[in-house]
Formats: C-alpha cells, sequence, structure tokens
C-alpha cells in the first residue's frame, strides 16, 4: 500500500503518468485500482473488531455442538513446523486435563515434510517458564490418514487454514484465536514466532494459554 501511494503521489505531481492508463483501454488501470481498493478494504474489514466477536461466538456454538454430538472426540492442534505452537498446545492442555483427572484424546500434527525435528530451545525455555515440558517433543507431518471423521483440529493462523482447506477433508476446524473471547480483542490468529527470541514466543504462549484456557472451559461445560 505504501508503495502504491507513493507511485501516486508521483503522478499526482506531474513528474510521471499511470502506465496501465490508455484511453484505448482503461481495463489494467481500473483492475489495477480494483486491486488496490479491495486490499484496502479488507484490511480495514479485519480490524473490525465487532466482526471478530462475531465470528468467536459463532465458533463457541459450533465447537459446544460438535462436543455435544459427540464427547469422545479427539482435539488435534496444528501449526505449520509442528516444532512451537501446537506442540505446546498439546502438552498444556494434556496436563491441565490429567490435572483435573479428564482424559481426552490429544495429538499435535504440522504441515512441514521433515518429521522427528525437536522445538527450538528458545521454544523449551519459553514453554518451561509456563510449567509445560516439551523437551522429548519430536514433529510429525500431518496427512489425511492421521485424521478422523471425528476430530476437532485446532490450527494457529491463516496460512494453517488456507493449507488445510487446500489439501486436507476437515469436519470441525477451528482457530485457535476464536477462543480468546475477551482478551485481544483485535486478534485474528496467533502468528508464528519461528525466528524469533525467547520472550516472543513466551508472548505467543501466553496468548495461546488464554485461548485453551477458554476451550477447556467450553469442553467442560459442554460435557456436564
Amino acid at each position: 500500500m505504501a508503495v502504491r501511494l507513493a507511485n501516486i503521489g508521483r503522478v499526482l505531481s506531474t513528474k510521471e503518468s499511470i502506465d496501465s492508463l490508455r484511453l484505448d483501454d482503461a481495463k489494467p488501470f481500473f483492475a489495477e485500482v480494483g486491486a488496490f481498493t479491495g486490499n484496502v478494504f479488507m484490511s480495514l474489514l479485519k480490524q473490525q473488531t465487532f466482526l471478530i466477536k462475531l465470528q468467536r461466538m459463532r465458533t463457541k456454538k459450533r465447537f459446544t455442538a460438535a462436543l455435544q454430538s459427540n464427547p469422545h472426540r479427539r482435539l488435534v492442534f496444528i501449526c505449520y513446523g509442528n516444532i512451537i505452537r501446537s506442540p505446546f498446545a498439546e502438552r498444556y492442555v494434556h496436563d491441565h486435563m490429567d490435572q483435573k483427572g479428564v482424559h481426552v484424546e490429544l495429538d499435535s500434527f504440522g504441515f512441514h515434510h521433515k518429521e522427528g525435528r525437536s522445538s527450538p530451545d528458545i521454544a523449551i525455555t519459553a514453554a518451561q517458564q509456563l510449567n509445560c515440558d516439551l523437551t522429548q517433543h519430536q514433529s510429525k507431518c500431518l496427512t489425511q490418514y492421521d485424521l478422523q471423521e471425528t476430530d476437532i483440529v485446532i490450527y494457529f493462523d491463516e496460512k494453517n487454514r488456507a493449507m488445510l482447506e487446500a489439501g486436507y477433508r476437515v469436519n470441525h476446524a477451528f482457530c485457535a484465536a476464536d477462543f480468546l473471547e475477551n482478551s485481544y480483542p483485535e486478534l485474528d490468529e496467533i502468528s508464528d514466532p519461528y525466528e524469533s527470541d525467547v520472550e516472543t514466543i513466551r508472548r505467543c504462549y501466553d496468548k495461546v494459554k488464554v485461548a485453551l484456557d477458554n476451550l477447556m472451559s467450553l469442553h467442560r461445560r459442554a460435557l456436564q
């Protein structure tokens, strides 16, 4: 957007002209204008917190309905590499459910084709600050054979959602950010902190923790 606005500024200064604007064929120009305004519109739309709130309400309703129709569903956490966000989510839910004596089948996967990767040391350190142990984790690449018809899949960002929709058949998929409820009202995804530092990953885990606490609360109420 910044680049395009700068280009428009140069055109308005009369020092340059618009290459795509030709009187005999204005279609390329209007296509470019349409793409630009579309980008601006979608950017502004995503920032509307009331739309995020509506999406979270819808997710809450769908998640509860899925559990009430089948209380024995497996929870599967998905992120790109299966070394930072999804293994933390799996371990965090496992530990807290176990403390309450609740058995829930859990698993986590990624889209990265290389399996058997350990979580980065900085992710292990950040997780340890929340009493979560990732030292034994080994990554797994998701295939359709790994998914069951009844699974509830939790992903973290738009890239995860696009990859799931493009390559897999999933009946019940939800974004972790939709479980943040009143926390982080402007957040529509929990982005990948790969190649960052301990503090950045810890902030990511704080968001994941809030989402999972709300998810587990919904899980508990749905089964009562």
